[in-house]
């Protein structure tokens, strides 16, 4: 499931990136204002803005959707620091919410 919708993902973008410089590029060789297509630009950016913001859920449900949190990765982070840093104590992190 989630291989297909990544799947998914990777053949529209790879469909569609060719359409905003396509569309910019007949606007400005028919002689329309390059401040227009630039808008038109534009208006791709704030409709994919607006698709992930509406499509997408909290990054909190994402991450325990996938089996990870916040904490997890800190406590990685700090061990790999450790490792990295030769100390073999330990501190006491401070979580934010």
């Amino acid at each position: 499931s989630e291989a297909e919708i990544a799947g998914f993902r990777v053949i529209s973008s790879m469909i569609l990136s060719w359409l905003p410089p396509l569309l910019f590029s007949l606007m400005i060789s028919n002689g329309i204002d390059p401040k227009w297509g630039m808008t038109a630009m534009a208006v791709f950016l704030i409709f994919a803005a607006f698709l992930l913001a509406v499509g997408t859920g909290k990054w909190e449900d994402i991450l325990l959707e996938s089996g990870r949190s916040e904490a997890q990765d800190v406590e990685i982070d700090d061990a790999e620091i450790l490792l990295e840093s030769g100390r073999s104590e330990t501190q006491d992190v401070e979580i934010p919410n």
